[in-house]
């Protein structure tokens, strides 16, 4: 799955024309997987998290996502330095060339989201 769609390209692909500076704010399924994917076609990607024990599972090497080939690329991206795990509430995203919000909605009882 994850790892069809994001896989390193073929020997010979171009590189990708300007390696971009990245922060993900939310480090559940949508925000790690987009992450590891950015970082694996050669992003700078910080992916935030204000959630203590989930972000020290992800900076000791735990995904807590099951997706068939995420572990693999988060070490690898890891590894590489292209991908970190930081608290949100120390990250300045002013320094990124793009800032993705993947945080969950709150809803109401009845479904209805409020945005304002």
């Amino acid at each position: 799955m994850v790892a069809e769609v994001a896989r390193t390209p073929a020997p010979g692909a171009p590189a990708p024309v300007r390696s971009l500076t990245v922060t993900v704010l939310g480090a559940g399924y949508v925000g790690l997987v987009s992450g590891a994917c950015l970082a694996e076609l050669g992003h700078h990607v910080t992916v935030t998290e204000i959630d203590e024990r989930r972000l020290g599972a992800l900076r000791s090497g735990m995904v807590p996502i099951r997706e068939r080939g995420l572990d693999d690329i988060v070490d690898r991206q890891v590894a590489a330095a292209l991908l970190r795990f930081e608290d949100a509430r120390t990250v300045d995203v002013t320094k990124s060339d793009v800032v993705m919000v993947a945080v969950g909605t709150p809803s109401q009882a009845d479904g209805r989201v409020e945005l304002g």
